[in-house]
């Protein structure tokens, strides 16, 4: 009970944090919104957050989640630059070792971001739910994986079979491979 009251609260304190939705990504539609919440009613859950630690650590999801997000978005954008300049003949080694650099800064960047973000947890968590959120998102994607695997197999189609959209890169057509 106590921890349904705690999760209500921490949604509640989500809700009141509405541009952590406001995504201009069009990825990012209600689906999205509704993932997100299920991902952090089971964060909230598993590890045991209390209503003191959902008012402090909420927000610092939040700008996190945000900062990730535009630095994938800048990835995304360099490495499709580097690409369209991969497909042109004639490019000088210059040109593609400054979106190179321009993709190396943004990995460290990420790294930076990273490692930023598990300094302020230190403040905000015990040890034990700091080892159970490094945790925890390879354990909800597996499961979400598991739940999209059962329900391609309930419709009958193969679970087994690539059905992902492409992320960041353009997709080559078989004709364009080496």
């Amino acid at each position: 009970m106590k921890t349904t009251l705690v999760a209500l609260a921490l949604l509640l304190t989500l809700l009141s944090h509405a541009d952590v939705f406001a995504q201009p990504d069009r990825r990012n539609g209600p689906s999205q919104e509704r993932l997100e919440l299920l991902k952090l009613w089971r964060l909230v859950d598993e590890l045991e957050i209390t209503e003191e630690q959902s008012v402090r650590l909420f927000p610092v999801l939040s700008a996190h989640r945000r900062a990730v997000r535009d630095l994938q978005a800048k990835h995304r954008t360099v490495g499709e630059d580097l690409e369209r300049l991969l497909q042109k003949e004639g490019v000088s080694d210059g040109e593609l070792r400054d979106k190179m650099g321009a993709l190396r800064l943004l990995e460290s960047q990420e790294s930076e971001l990273k490692s930023s973000f598990h300094k302020q947890l230190e403040g905000l968590l015990s040890a034990r739910q700091q080892a159970q959120f490094l945790l925890f998102e390879g354990r909800f994607r597996g499961d979400l994986r598991g739940i999209v695997r059962q329900f391609r197999e309930l419709e009958g189609g193969d679970a087994s079979a690539p059905h992902r959209r492409g992320r960041g890169f353009r997709q080559r057509r078989p004709d364009e491979m080496d």
